[in-house]
């Protein structure tokens, strides 16, 4: 609060506050306005979340420059796109007024009727966010008038008009954010929804979905999981952040784990899928990412040689007297001299082992990343043969390679 004082008092505006209660003194009504009141509570709760989070990028440090996001007066909108637009306004002013139509609390040229509790509400689709003394009375003229609209109220459970509140409630109730103390719904379904505020149709989102192997989504629950709880805690919506949000995010990450490089690169990767930023092309945020590869570089995955003649003396002396060791032997060697991985291997079927003009043509037709192929060496089949059964040497060139 310190510096809006100091701007207001620069401008010749008393103002008195203490804790979170704020005075303004002026000789006319219109003079006590704060200019910020004509974006309404909502815009002000937001609004604060986005200093607090500008604050904690910049130290605490309030001569600090912030951006105010285009999604900063997006809550309204956000109630409004669920339980759909109002007509009216009932408790407004030509300030803060949500409706083009609405009442007054006093006296306004342009409202179509002071005070809403001498009008019927019944045929209205109604706004209302009544000061919170007013509440019961609120709710007691929605039962006498039979009337439906959108009701702002505060998650005050221990008060009296708490409990009928629950009974009038048709759709809701909304949390300022979507998470709204809701529990980690998954991550399939946190990208349904992020495509869903995004209005593309649910038989299209399916197909997208398809875009994406289970491996993937499997990893992205683990960025998701940690990103719902910390819009949870800074009160914002986990598909309406943006980059500041992400750096934030990142940063706390990075103070409080010790994983590498490429841990971040996959939360980059996985919020961008369902954010409405680009954080992909995000000039400050790819500065970031790329401090935390200084600071974090990536591991290599092995930090030691081995040497695998002790692997090919120990397939040498092995017995080949079953299929299943035949098959071990082979696969092993495949490994060795191919460096694939074991998934590759799993997707081996006999009917796509060709012999071709040198060696033989493994031909993995599952999908993977990108469709593989293995070749195995050999001038026939029974020097190949050889080979699986221990016969190395007299094949030194396929020696040479699993060697290295």
């Amino acid at each position: 609060m310190k510096p809006i004082v100091q701007n207001l008092h620069s401008k010749g505006i008393i103002c008195i506050n203490y804790l979170d209660d704020f005075l303004i003194i002026n000789n006319t009504y219109e003079g006590c306005l704060c200019p910020a009141v004509k974006y309404g509570w909502m815009y002000l709760k937001n609004f604060e979340r986005e200093k607090f989070l500008a604050l904690k990028l910049h130290n605490m440090r309030y001569s600090a420059y912030m951006l105010l996001p285009s999604n900063t007066a997006s809550a309204f909108d956000y109630v409004t796109e669920i339980l759909g637009t109002p007509e009216i306004d009932l408790f407004a002013s030509k300030d803060n007024h949500k409706c083009h139509r609405y009442i007054s609390w006093r006296r306004d040229p342009y409202a179509i009727a002071v005070d809403a509790f001498t009008i019927c509400w019944r045929g209205y689709f109604f706004y209302a966010f009544p000061p919170f003394s007013l509440i019961l009375r609120v709710l007691q003229k929605i039962i006498n008038d039979k009337a439906e609209g959108i009701l702002i109220e505060p998650l005050w459970q221990a008060q009296p008009w708490y409990p009928l509140f629950n009974k009038l409630i048709i759709k809701g109730p909304l949390g300022t954010t979507p998470t709204g103390g809701k529990n980690y719904p998954g991550s399939r379904e946190i990208i349904r929804e992020a495509f869903r505020l995004r209005k593309v149709p649910d038989l299209a989102i399916e197909t997208i979905l398809q875009s994406l192997s289970e491996g993937t989504i499997t990893q992205y629950g683990s960025t998701y999981r940690q990103w719902w709880t910390f819009c949870g805690k800074i009160g914002i919506s986990p598909f309406s952040g943006n980059s500041t949000h992400v750096i934030i995010f990142m940063q706390e990450l990075l103070d409080s784990s010790s994983n590498a490089f490429g841990t971040f690169n996959a939360h980059r990767s996985a919020l961008d899928l369902i954010l409405p930023t680009d954080l992909a092309n995000d000039v400050v945020l790819k500065r970031f990412i790329k401090g935390i590869s200084r600071i974090r570089p990536s591991r290599p995955r092995y930090n030691f040689v081995w040497d695998s003649r002790q692997v090919l003396d120990y397939l040498e002396k092995a017995p080949s007297t079953t299929l299943k060791s035949l098959s071990q032997k082979l696969v092993t060697l495949l490994a060795l001299t191919t460096a694939h991985r074991m998934q590759t291997f799993s997707l081996i079927r006999v009917c796509n082992i060709r012999g071709a003009d040198v060696g033989f043509q493994i031909l993995i037709s599952d999908t993977m990343g990108m469709s593989h192929l293995i070749f195995l060496f050999a001038h026939s089949i029974e020097q190949a043969t050889n080979v699986i059964l221990g016969q190395r040497r007299q094949w030194p060139s396929a020696n040479r390679i699993a060697e290295r």
